[in-house]
């Protein structure tokens, strides 16, 4: 579990410039527990798939409401994913992080905000995604192929060539198509980035 202070850390980061935006409310529908079962497994597929906007359409953009706890870490977890493939990547961070908190034993949300650190920008975003994506590699809790992908590419950045390539072996053990697997040119920062960049202090990582 994470200290109090990187919590806080990541929440101060984060707060000022988006909302939890996986925990709705206000205009959100209230739906019957076997109504939104049907809905999150349909959803969860698309997501499988690759269909990240309809996956968030079919949870109207997140804006459910459920009486079942864990139908809404699911749908929590569905939507906040489908941004992050979708490159709302500071909206996907703050999600991650509150989940974290809901939820601090979830192997995949620890994956999920790894991941999501790992793709800030920043040196204290890079420093905690590795220590958490790590953690899970050493516990063998790494839920798929693209918190390994993270993980190699992270350590490509430390020169850890030998973290890397074990990473990358791992990922494709994994992946459907190995071809993801592989590390490529780190992709520029939107403008959307630039608040958490600047909350962290400290710049891009190199």
């Amino acid at each position: 579990m994470r200290s109090k202070t990187a919590s806080a850390s990541v929440i101060l980061a984060l707060g000022a410039f988006a909302p939890a935006a996986a925990f709705p409310c206000g205009n959100a529908v209230m739906l019957k527990t076997d109504q939104a079962a049907k809905l999150v497994a349909k959803a969860e597929t698309d997501l499988l798939e690759g269909r990240y906007r309809k996956a968030l359409s079919r949870l109207y953009d997140g804006e459910i409401e459920v009486d079942s706890s864990d139908l809404e870490r699911r749908i929590s977890l569905v939507t906040s994913t489908a941004r992050l493939r979708l490159g709302q990547v500071t909206d996907a961070a703050w999600s991650f992080d509150a989940l974290h908190q809901a939820y601090p034993g979830d192997t995949i949300i620890e994956t999920r905000l790894g991941e999501t650190l790992s793709r800030l920008g920043t040196k204290v975003a890079d420093a905690k995604a590795l220590s958490l994506l790590e953690s899970l590699e050493k516990r063998d809790l790494m839920a798929d192929e693209y918190g390994f992908l993270a993980l190699a590419k992270l350590r490509d950045k430390t020169a850890d060539a030998e973290g890397r390539d074990r990473a990358l072996t791992r990922c494709r053990t994994m992946a459907k198509d190995a071809l993801m697997c592989t590390l490529s040119a780190p992709a520029k920062r939107s403008k959307r980035s630039a608040p958490v960049t600047k909350a962290y202090g400290d710049g891009p990582s190199s």
